[in-house]
């Protein structure tokens, strides 16, 4: 009799402390260190959410950018200067990106990552091709290095 009390004593316990941990069965202390109260978790989704509804309009009006660049209804100079403006406006991020190139000056880099944009989509539309050679040709024009000597206002 005393052997079935101690056994369901035994097995009441390691169920409960399943259910409440006792102190000896708690988590290590480093453990608090990753995890944050609600107030800051909402606060990080609701600055998480911005950034992503700010990357998300810029995107947007980027590609409508290069839609118009493709179309040949702007230069590639001018395409720049509106991605870049646009990217100030709404997505700062991105204008940090292109300025803190160190190696190109910024305007020469980003025109050069719009035309590698242009490549790679040739890649899989042979029809694409002439838009890359276009803006190659646009690349190496004397207007556009003096177009990458000035700084960009505004």
């Amino acid at each position: 009799m005393i052997k079935h009390v101690a056994l369901i004593s035994l097995a009441v316990g390691l169920i409960m402390s399943r259910i409440v941990p006792l102190p000896f069965f708690r988590e290590p202390p480093a453990y608090s260190l990753f995890t944050l109260d609600p107030v800051e978790l909402a606060r990080q989704k609701r600055l998480l959410a911005e950034q992503q509804k700010a990357r998300n309009d810029f995107v947007e009006v980027r590609e409508g950018i290069l839609e118009r660049l493709g179309q040949g209804k702007i230069t590639l100079s001018d395409a720049c200067d509106r991605i870049y403006f646009a990217a100030r406006e709404i997505y700062p991020k991105y204008a940090g990106i292109i300025c803190g190139n160190d190696k190109l000056d910024p305007k020469r880099y980003m025109a050069c990552n719009v035309v590698e944009r242009f490549r790679v989509d040739a890649e899989d539309t042979p029809s694409m091709s002439a838009i890359v050679q276009r803006l190659e040709r646009e690349l190496s024009s004397p207007a556009f290095r003096t177009w990458c000597e000035q700084a960009w206002k505004r």
